[in-house]
């Protein structure tokens, strides 16, 4: 997972292909279509999580967010289904603090351990025939 912090200021770049990636930098989001030659700043709607993200294997635009660490401002996860222009916004309760996708029927993300050892890890798990076309 390529991210940085240093004084409270986050840094992460993630490509979905060899063409189209997502950077975060200082709670700000960018994307590149040209293999990072270019970035340009997105205005995206909803809520974009920038604790982490990730692009969702096998769907193409499709990505999601997720927050709650201290460098977030929201706690909860987002999808985008257009490469981050727009994000629907879903666990709103749950601290997320990283995530990876596998597919788009499976993923884990991470969180706060409780004392007892509870929480750590969650996972995301959607039968087939229940994703949006």
């Amino acid at each position: 997972n390529p991210s940085m912090a240093y004084d409270g200021v986050t840094s992460r770049i993630k490509f979905r292909n060899q063409q189209i990636g997502l950077y975060e930098n200082n709670r700000k989001l960018y994307r590149t279509m040209d293999g990072g030659t270019t970035w340009q700043q997105v205005d995206y709607s909803g809520i974009w999580h920038n604790g982490d993200f990730d692009n969702v294997p096998g769907k193409a635009g499709w990505w999601i967010s997720a927050g709650g660490n201290s460098l977030s401002t929201r706690i909860g996860s987002s999808i985008s289904y257009d490469d981050g222009d727009h994000w629907t916004s879903f666990l709103d309760t749950t601290i997320h603090t990283c995530v990876k996708m596998i597919s788009p029927l499976h993923g884990y993300s991470g969180s706060i351990t409780t004392g007892g050892g509870d929480g750590g890890v969650f996972v995301y798990s959607l039968a087939p025939g229940k994703l949006p076309d």
